[in-house]
């Protein structure tokens, strides 16, 4: 522990200050920080530290070089999951870079997640080559040797001015084959994610949506887009993670498909629910008073949501109870034979 804290106090007193020309002043609530979090890890029998301070403090480092030291002392790694891929993308870029520049990290160590949306793919290039000029398709040529990820974000850093609206002829994510570029080198972002997988990485930096995504992969019996217990897991604007949770779980039922549902057949009340939805929905769209399309539900409209849900759930409740007794017999028929 005392190792940790004379290294703690080197970082932000000397190395930090002395990098910049002229030298940083020191910033106290910083280095409180990181001490409080070096004694959190070493001290606190608990797993989860939550963590507010003022903008400006330095959170970033301030988080990330005592849980750095201690995973190189104990040879783990750490996730640094962002609300936002620009947030991912200035930490990756900024703070560890500096970070691998003052030697407590190896520029190897560290690893840039993002989404397949966030990616490039040669195959799907190679698919929808017609949709570019020939200036287009020398850039992404030129562009496909170059890349140092394959990401999007850096096609935009090169080219400013190449069109944007043209992305999605390049996304990994519209890919619903295998890449045959892949096995020739020459895709970049496969390459760049079949890295999420190595464990020699000391920091991950990815996103609240990727995190969530790799544990409802878990969840579901797949393997997680990256490793969910690396050792240490820091949650940066951890006050978006339960909203980015649910929104990775929401889906999306319109009303066509509701009334499809064989419970629209049986169930004359739930067909009467389904008019009114109905036309709250031509309500909405007809709405022009707001122009960012957001539209205030009345206690009326709330109430047709709420009793449609109640008349599924009690279906849905039947429909389990049926099926329990089908299973009994079954078991019972067996039983008896």
């Amino acid at each position: 522990m005392s190792t940790l804290i004379a290294d703690i106090l080197d970082v932000f007193e000397e190395k930090i200050p002395n990098y910049f020309s002229p030298p940083k002043e020191i910033r106290l609530n910083q280095v409180q920080m990181a001490l409080d979090i070096a004694d959190f890890i070493h001290n606190s029998s608990k797993n989860i530290l939550f963590l507010e301070a003022p903008v400006g403090t330095g959170k970033s480092l301030g988080v990330l070089v005592p849980t750095l030291l201690n995973a190189k002392e104990h040879n783990t790694s750490v996730t640094y999951a962002t609300a936002t891929i620009n947030l991912q993308n200035q930490i990756f870029d900024s703070e560890t870079t500096l970070l691998s520049n003052l030697k407590i990290i190896r520029k190897g160590d560290k690893l840039l997640a993002q989404g397949k949306s966030n990616y490039t793919c040669s195959t799907v290039y190679q698919r929808n080559k017609t949709k570019f000029t020939l200036e287009e398709q020398n850039i992404l040529n030129t562009f496909f040797i170059e890349a140092q990820y394959g990401l999007l974000s850096e096609l935009e850093d090169r080219y400013p001015n190449f069109d944007k609206y043209k992305f999605q002829y390049l996304k990994m994510s519209a890919l619903e084959d295998n890449c045959y570029a892949t096995t020739q080198n020459r895709c970049k972002g496969h390459e760049h994610r079949y890295k999420y997988k190595q464990t020699r990485h000391k920091i991950i930096i990815t996103n609240h949506d990727q995190r969530i995504q790799s544990y409802l992969n878990q969840q579901g019996g797949h393997q997680p887009i990256i490793p969910l217990n690396p050792g240490t897991v820091i949650i940066d604007e951890a006050h978006s993670l339960k909203e980015n949770f649910l929104g990775r779980l929401e889906k999306n039922i319109d009303i066509d498909t509701l009334a499809r549902q064989r419970i629209s057949y049986r169930n004359p009340e739930y067909r009467r629910l389904l008019k009114r939805l109905a036309k709250f929905k031509n309500n909405y769209s007809n709405s022009n008073l707001d122009s960012s399309n957001r539209y205030r539900l009345t206690p009326e409209d709330m109430n047709i949501i709420r009793d449609i849900k109640d008349v599924i759930e009690s279906n849905l409740i039947r429909l389990t109870a049926k099926i329990i007794v089908i299973l009994d017999l079954q078991i019972l028929w067996k039983i008896k034979r």
